[in-house]
Formats: C-alpha cells, structure tokens, sequence
C-alpha cells in the first residue's frame, strides 16, 4: 500500500517475527519511491541505504512495550530519515514525497476508523 502505511504497522505489529525482513520492507520503499520519485542512479542507491537504516530501527522499535516511548521513538526516526532524504532528494522530488506521506497518513486514518467501527459490531 505504501511507505507509510509499512511504517505504521511496523509500529503497531506486536510480534516482529510477523513482519517480513527489514531488508525486504527497505527494498519495498525504495522501489515505491523510485516508481513515485524517479530517483536517479546517482540517488537510488543513497535512498536504499537510508530506508534500510530506518527499517532496522524500526525492528528494534518491536522491543519498545510503553506506546508513549515506542511512538516518540517512533517519531525521532521518521524526522531523522525525513532529514537524511531532504539531503538526496531534489526539492520537487522531496515536495512529492512528503504529499505521498500524508495521502498515506489519510488513508491509514480511514482504515483504523473503519476497523474500529467493524470491530465494535
């Protein structure tokens, strides 16, 4: 479904043995982001690298059991990894990213809404 939608579950999944490898979700991301971004060859491999790092931290996220802590760590990741992409991303490409981001974000929204609404009937 998308970048964020992979980093949400992340966040929410309670068994890390359930999401597939950190290397296969980085893999997933960039391969959305170039389709979205048309990374150059010159940036495919730095985006790579950086959602790699990300998702490792995410994996290590799973071992967080307190949401406060786990959602501002949660959080601290995602700005780092929005700061390293600034840095490889044009201006227009990191403008379409962060759109992507929020469609994402409204999108999960919708979803929880809809599964909190099934789960109470």
């Amino acid at each position: 479904v998308g970048i964020l939608v992979l980093r949400l579950v992340t966040v929410q999944a309670q068994d890390s043995q359930a999401l597939p490898p950190a290397e296969d979700r980085a893999e997933y991301q960039t391969e959305m982001m170039n389709e979205k971004l048309e990374l150059s060859d010159e940036q495919l491999p730095m985006v790579k690298e950086i959602n790699l790092k990300s998702a490792k931290q995410m994996d290590d996220l799973m071992q967080i059991t307190d949401k406060a802590t786990k959602f501002k760590k949660y959080r601290a990741i995602q700005s780092e990894k929005d700061k390293a992409l600034k840095g490889v991303l044009t201006k227009d490409q990191y403008k379409v990213y962060q759109e992507y981001k929020d469609e994402m974000k409204k999108k999960m929204k919708e979803y929880r809404k809809k599964k909190n609404n099934t789960d109470k009937n």
